[in-house]
């Protein structure tokens, strides 16, 4: 009986697990075909890749090929073996030998793109007076611009902001994806209400907030003293006098 169950796992399972090892090493060969060629020619070509590892898309497993289109599963063999013109062939045949490569989507291409994942996000944007003033050429930034190209974060509102903003100031506030006629009216209430709210404190502000409670009072006690020690002077001063 035992001799029957080690027939069929050789039989059927062992196979069965060789093919999808296969299948498997085979699938991420052609994957990272982009990825191999680009870290092997190193220098500029290489930032891509280096940028990319560890970033959201990277751990979500977004690859070059759902951005940039192409053809990510051309074979590579030895790329150390392979002359200039042999790698410049590789990179055609990656690239510009397909009809759906882009090396960077820009404008509504880019929307477009990001929609893929991100429809409700870029949507929000593309109506929003940054998304179109970005299509306008008018200053608005890309997704890019804030959320990077290869190594792709949550950006940091307001630090991301200072890049093409001087004055930051309330920009935690709003919403950045969504800024309208009626979020420049919410930005200038949340600047006029800061500004207010400052100046009153600085108003009602006797000591300062990096003082302790007993600091203060020793301090209090001090000025208390000081007065009654001029009431002494002046009264001997008057006393004198007369």
């Amino acid at each position: 009986m035992a001799a029957k169950n080690k027939l069929l796992w050789i039989v059927f399972v062992v196979p069965f697990f060789t093919l999808a090892l296969v299948s498997s090493s085979r699938g991420q060969e052609g994957a990272e075909s982009c990825i191999t060629c680009h870290e092997f020619e190193g220098g500029k070509l290489a930032l891509p890749v280096i940028e990319w590892r560890s970033s959201t898309h990277q751990i979500e497993g977004v690859t070059c090929s759902a951005c940039h289109g192409g053809n990510p599963d051309i074979p590579l063999g030895d790329l150390s073996k392979l002359s200039s013109k042999e790698l410049r062939a590789l990179a055609d045949a990656a690239m510009y030998d397909t009809d759906d490569f882009v090396a960077r989507p820009v404008k509504e291409a880019q929307f477009e793109l990001c929609a893929n994942c991100h429809e409700e996000s870029v949507n929000t944007y593309r109506n929003s007076l940054m998304g179109e003033a970005y299509l306008k050429d008018k200053g608005g930034p890309s997704c890019t611009k804030c959320h990077g190209a290869h190594y792709n974060v949550i950006p940091e509102v307001p630090k991301v902001c200072k890049d093409c903003h001087t004055d930051v100031t309330g920009y935690d506030q709003i919403s950045a994806m969504n800024v309208t006629e009626q979020t420049i009216d919410e930005l200038y209430q949340i600047r006029t209400h800061m500004a207010l709210s400052k100046v009153q404190g600085e108003q009602v502000k006797i000591f300062p907030k990096e003082l302790e409670s007993f600091q203060i009072g020793f301090i209090t006690i001090g000025i208390i003293f000081l007065l009654l020690v001029l009431a002494v002077i002046l009264y001997y001063i008057l006393e004198r006098r007369e």
